[in-house]
């Protein structure tokens, strides 16, 4: 009989956020391979309610407690935890009736979902491990604060039998905040049957492609911008495509036109689903990704996976996944360094062995490649 293991997520996909914690249900999709999985979600919204999918062998389970609508100091916070800890007693509830009691529970992301397990663990007696993907630890981004927040973590990591991470730089980060324990890694999923390499690819002009949430902080839109002006002002031919949306983005499609960039060079074509991003990078060169911080970018995976070389920035788990016979590392926040970078894989890009770069991908992050992965982790945890 296969493990029963229940994936509680912080973040999920739901029908009003739909590419929200996207990698943490294809890895509840992997497991699902070698494993029976079940995933519990916890969203608010305008009615209370409990949604049952079965999605690529997943039962998923996503409940939606009525959002708490004032502000007031103190009240707000308790009602919110009181409505959200009440519907995942009766998604939990609702699990039990269909299934059977798991083996282990993963924690997706600490916090909220942390609260939830830490009830699933004391009341039922169940082992948990966490796979945690959040950057808040990271220096960086600072965002790991608040009396609250850092208590269930440290509560969550004190009673956890694992920590699963995707980079060393993130184990770091957590250890230096205090946060010890058995970490083990874990690498993100791609769909090697979706992300293939265009079967023919366009010679119009040479292509760079940025697939993210398009925002200033984590992403430097506006260093890529910068870059571009300066690689078009040599008067070499390429296009920028820009997928993704966020509040920024008309800020940045107003740089882009103020350099006279866009639509002529740099191309913002907002959010699009899976297939289309597929489709794009495919028909791509080369996958920029000029981040200031990252954990292990499913994009940057996903692009390799269509055998196009990246340029991308020396954060998180980048350098642990990317060699010269994959793309080219540059250190974050530089225009420069991403310009010579650009101008350089237009001269170098026939070098690159699309078959090999796909091929690594496969054989490490591709469904069955973390099936197994996740497969001896829940073995090794529960024997």
């Amino acid at each position: 009989m296969p493990n029963h293991i229940l994936f509680i997520s912080s973040w999920y996909p739901t029908p009003e956020k739909k590419s929200q914690g996207i990698f943490f249900k294809r890895h509840a999709e992997a497991a699902a391979l070698l494993n029976q999985i079940s995933a519990i979600h916890i969203c608010s919204g305008a009615i209370n309610e409990i949604n049952i999918q079965h999605d690529h062998e997943v039962f998923t389970i996503i409940g939606t407690y009525k959002k708490v609508r004032h502000q007031i100091p103190i009240l707000a916070p308790i009602q919110k935890l009181w409505r959200s800890l009440n519907c995942f007693i009766e998604c939990f509830h609702v699990l039990l009736k269909n299934k059977s009691v798991p083996h282990l529970v993963l924690l997706n992301v600490i916090f909220p979902a942390g609260i939830f397990v830490l009830w699933v663990h004391y009341f039922k007696k169940i082992p948990f491990i966490i796979q945690e993907q959040w950057s808040g630890y990271y220096p960086e981004d600072g965002n790991y604060k608040g009396f609250f927040t850092k208590k269930i973590t440290q509560l969550c990591v004190k009673y956890a039998k694992a920590i699963l991470v995707v980079s060393n730089k993130l184990q770091q980060s957590m250890m230096a905040h205090g946060l010890h324990n058995n970490y083990l890694r874990i690498g993100n999923v791609v769909d090697t049957d979706l992300f293939i390499p265009a079967e023919n690819q366009t010679e119009e002009a040479f292509n760079f492609i940025h697939v993210s949430t398009v925002n200033d902080k984590e992403k430097n839109i506006t260093g890529m911008i910068e870059a571009a002006n300066k690689l078009n002002n040599k008067n070499i031919s390429f296009r920028l495509n820009i997928v993704g949306d966020g509040p920024e983005r008309a800020q940045f499609e107003a740089l882009a036109l103020k350099y006279n960039l866009l639509n002529k060079v740099i191309f913002f074509h907002g959010f699009q689903l899976p297939h289309s991003v597929a489709k794009l990078m495919g028909q791509s060169h080369c996958f920029l990704l000029n981040s200031n911080y990252e954990g292990l970018p499913c994009v940057l995976l996903e692009a390799m996976a269509c055998g196009i070389p990246v340029i991308t920035t020396n954060v998180g788990a980048v350098p642990e996944i990317i060699d010269q016979k994959q793309g080219v590392i540059i250190q974050p926040n530089s225009v420069n360094e991403l310009t010579k970078a650009m101008e350089e894989m237009i001269a170098s890009y026939a070098n690159y062995n699309a078959k090999q770069i796909r091929t690594e991908i496969i054989d490490k992050y591709s469904y069955p490649a973390i099936a197994k992965d996740f497969d001896a982790i829940f073995k090794t945890i529960l024997k």
